[in-house]
């Protein structure tokens, strides 16, 4: 197996400057980092991911859970995730929950088994956290909820403003003179779909 000592050897440089350029802790001159480069290529080199993780206590993944990848609206998110974490130097992983809370725990699990550094998850369809989310440590693996979240969960959320949203919308039909207006809200059980019933009725209240 190929080491960075062999790649040291190889590029004349110290095993320190070898890892400097692996793992991007420094700037090294150009020329230096091409030869460095240069020998990876030729002796084939791949870093044990498993030895780095346990060295420094990162897997530099991200795990996603989103509850229905063919739904237009996730794939779009998914990339969108993929791409800044590319930039950062993390690898996301995805998994399907089909909007099934079991399912989603089975993910969660595998998820932080495998340690990954961080879960971006939307929630399933359901009412109330699952038991699973209310013992994790956020501390130890971080979560942002992205479009629906669990209340009761202290972890942090990107989502759209869905009271606000809905309200504005109706409004806009009230100020064009319109009356007979209805709503088709989604599940009830997804917290997002009750905040849009919730601005649709405060629309109407107004």
């Amino acid at each position: 197996m190929v080491t960075i000592k062999d790649i040291a050897a190889r590029s004349q440089v110290s095993t320190a400057t070898v890892s400097h350029v692996i793992n991007g802790t420094s700037n090294v001159r150009p020329e230096r980092r091409e030869r460095i480069l240069r020998a990876i290529r030729e002796l084939k080199y791949h870093p044990n991911a498993v030895a780095q993780s346990l060295r420094t206590s990162q897997t530099r993944t991200v795990g996603m859970i989103v509850p229905d990848i063919t739904n237009p609206f996730f794939p779009a998110v998914v990339r969108g995730a993929e791409d800044v974490l590319g930039r950062a130097n993390y690898t996301l992983i995805v998994g399907n929950s089909d909007s099934d809370s079991e399912k989603e725990e089975a993910y969660y699990r595998a998820f932080t088994a495998k340690r990954v550094d961080g879960l971006l998850l939307t929630a399933s369809i359901s009412t109330r956290p699952p038991e699973y989310l209310l013992h994790h440590d956020l501390a130890d693996v971080p979560i942002v909820f992205v479009d629906c979240f669990y209340h009761g969960v202290p972890a942090d959320a990107v989502v759209t403003d869905n009271v606000g949203g809905s309200f504005q919308a109706v409004c806009h039909l009230f100020e064009a003179g319109h009356r007979r207006i209805g709503v088709i809200t989604g599940p009830l059980q997804l917290v997002n779909a009750r905040m849009r019933f919730q601005g649709y009725k405060r629309a109407f209240a107004q």
